[in-house]
């Protein structure tokens, strides 16, 4: 009978597709966790919102990023959005301090990128 195999046969393929499978997902998993491991980012905008999530999401993927922010904790703070307590510190040193605890290594920039002169 074409097509057919023993049901012990069967489950041995079946139980060595499912050891392969699971170790092809491991290892990529273990890829995917670091895969920018010695790259370097520079990342605008990184003391809040979607600039901050870039950040630490490539802190995590293993990158050095250099935060670049205009908020910081003894200078200029960009307070024209209104955010919760709830949020937290919004500062480019607390931003390069996520970064290095998702994995990543921070570097706070200050910068005002609105002004080439600056």
């Amino acid at each position: 009978m074409r097509g057919y195999t023993s049901l012990p046969l069967l489950l041995a393929h079946a139980s060595l597709r499912a050891a392969a499978l699971s170790l092809l997902l491991a290892a990529r998993a273990s890829l995917a966790l670091q895969p920018l491991t010695g790259r370097v980012a520079i990342v605008t905008g990184s003391s809040r919102g979607i600039g901050r999530g870039i950040a630490e999401e490539l802190g995590a993927a293993g990158a050095t990023v250099y935060c670049a922010a205009r908020s910081t904790r003894d200078g200029f703070r960009s307070d024209d959005r209104a955010v919760g307590p709830e949020v937290g510190e919004l500062t480019v040193e607390a931003a390069a301090e996520a970064v290095d605890k998702a994995g990543g290594v921070g570097v706070a920039c200050p910068r005002d990128t609105r002004a080439a002169s600056k």
